[in-house]
């Protein structure tokens, strides 16, 4: 079994792959965010239908995750000054961060009895504690991993492959393993690794795969993995929600083994995908990603609107999970949401500013 360094990969590659975990990433974000409506009402609708909300559920989990490997990938080997570093973050995260927020706000609450100076204070207070809508806490949780990656930087540039590995073993271990742990047992370790975060482990962990190129058979095997996971999230979120009465999510989460073992898999199998030379080399296919990925962090703020809106019927139709089985719902009002979004943004994105 041999992996290859791949150092000497063309650039032309290395953004397809980008362009493809991204679209796929922000599309099962939608998928997660859809499928919620369903597993949120354990006992209250049939059990088929929830368990077709667990199964998106289950196997979307791995979409945040891959984010931040790909944020560890494009960023940990450039070089570049705090100054334009910084700066490009201000434009990237922290204004679409203020100017979303106020407009979910805006959206989500009423301000009619408010003074301008009380709006304005209660805003500033709310998007500070933050966040101000549930999906954009991803990019609150990206603040301090930028302010890391300069010294992140230094530490790769500097560090041993053994010293980098182990480092990530540590943050893994911290999050996966000894949290976990602490919590079956009911009191926490004497010793403590709360500095240390999986999120910092799986942005170095994109870093190091993504220099990979990964044979057939760690693909296999990995395809293996991925699925023998994800029926373990299903089985055992239904089994622990049906002993508790109610929804127990903590297998859906980021942290846990299962959905860590599925990011990996996942990120190794669309590597793979997106270095393959019969899809490199149509030009069609790669534009067409590379559109579609332009515009997906935009839709991962803006798709709230449109699944939201349309769960309402506040575009004149109703449409939701249940609009008819969950089984067939989910998938297609996903792409529904993604397509909408991906259009608006796009139009939005030809707005000069």
């Amino acid at each position: 079994m041999k992996l290859e360094t791949n150092e000497d990969q063309n650039s032309h590659s290395r953004q397809f792959f980008v362009d493809l975990m991204r679209v796929v990433a922000i599309f099962f974000v939608i998928i997660l965010h859809t499928s919620e409506s369903v597993t949120n009402h354990w006992n209250k609708i049939p059990l088929f239908d929830w368990m077709s909300g667990n199964v998106y559920n289950s196997f979307s989990r791995f979409c945040v995750p891959v984010l931040f490997m790909l944020t560890g990938f494009l960023l940990l080997d450039k070089e570049e000054s705090l100054g334009v570093f910084f700066g490009k973050r201000l434009r990237k995260i922290i204004i679409p961060l203020i100017a979303w927020s106020v407009i979910y706000l805006f959206l989500s609450q009423s301000y009619s009895n408010y003074t301008l100076f009380n709006a304005i204070k209660s805003m500033t207070r709310t998007i500070f504690i933050g966040p101000a809508y549930y999906h954009l806490w991803f990019l609150y949780s990206l603040i301090p991993i930028y302010l890391l990656i300069p010294i992140l930087r230094v530490f790769t540039k500097g560090a041993s492959q053994t010293v980098t590995w182990y480092f990530i073993l540590l943050c893994f271990f911290s999050a996966t393993i000894l949290q976990p742990v602490e919590r079956l047992i009911g009191f926490d370790s004497g010793v403590s690794f709360k500095l240390i975060s999986e999120y910092i482990g799986l942005v170095l962990l994109g870093r190091q795969l993504g220099k990979i190129h990964f044979s057939s058979t760690w693909v296999a095997a990995s395809v293996i993995v991925l699925v023998s996971s994800t029926i373990y999230t299903i089985y055992a979120t239904y089994t622990a929600t049906v002993e508790a009465g109610r929804l127990i999510g903590r297998y859906y989460s980021y942290e846990s083994i299962n959905v860590t073992l599925m990011t990996i898999c996942v990120f190794i199998i669309l590597k793979a995908i997106g270095e393959l030379p019969a899809l490199l080399s149509r030009p069609a296919i790669v534009n067409f990603f590379a559109r579609l990925s332009k515009t997906g962090f935009g839709i991962y703020l803006f798709h709230i609107i449109v699944l939201t809106g349309l769960q309402k019927g506040e575009f004149g139709f109703t449409l939701s999970a249940y609009t008819f089985q969950p089984i067939y719902a989910i998938p297609l009002l996903a792409l529904l949401v993604f397509l909408a979004s991906f259009i608006i943004i796009a139009l939005m994105q030809k707005i000069p500013i």
